[in-house]
């Protein structure tokens, strides 16, 4: 098997089908936990006679890297909820003037020949009950944030990082729920 690009590397075949966290990376891969997957081999390193230096090494364990997702959450201040109202009202402006323009463009495009109307219709009101629906949840969203109490936290958004795996780790202590708290702009926890 050829090692170019998009092709995978023939060591990871060999090593997952008999790896004791096959079973595991495939569960949390299922769930939506982990993204990709990366492999790479540990090199040994040798002292003068030919032995390892550490007992990792000589093993010539697999070392996986896996991309995870872990939440930034907000901590909620008077500024947070002004800057969210802000945001929330922005999104909502957005989005009626792009049910208006796709009501312009139904009108217009139901005005050329050769065109089915009643397909035209079905297709652009697929778009603006869409576009509507998001509306409703960002009118929501601003109802809740008026009575959300200030110190309270929020899933404001997701980021990815690198996790190192390698055998004798913890699964639980690399799958636990970590996250990113964030106040007024200001990383002031991560756990």
């Amino acid at each position: 098997m050829k090692r170019g690009r998009g092709k995978p590397f023939p060591f990871f075949q060999i090593q997952k089908s008999c790896h004791p966290f096959t079973a595991s990376l495939e569960q949390a891969c299922s769930r939506g936990q982990l993204l990709q997957v990366f492999c790479t081999v540990r090199p040994v390193i040798l002292s003068s006679h030919g032995y390892g230096l550490d007992n990792m090494a000589e093993r010539q364990g697999l070392l996986l890297k896996i991309i995870r997702k872990i939440p930034v959450k907000q901590v909620i201040t008077e500024r947070s909820k002004e800057s969210l109202a802000e945001q929330f009202n922005q999104n909502k402006q957005q989005l009626e003037q792009e049910c208006q323009q796709l009501q312009f463009e139904q009108r217009k495009l139901q005005n050329k020949k050769g065109v089915s109307k009643h397909e035209v219709a079905k297709r652009f009101q697929q778009e603006i009950k869409r576009r509507k629906d998001k509306i409703k949840w960002i009118e929501f969203q601003l109802e809740q944030l008026v009575i959300l109490p200030i110190g309270s936290e929020i899933t404001e958004e997701e980021v990815e990082t690198l996790v190192e795996v390698e055998e004798g780790l913890n699964w639980g202590d690399i799958s636990d729920n970590k996250a990113i708290i964030v106040k007024d702009g200001i990383v002031i926890q991560i756990t």
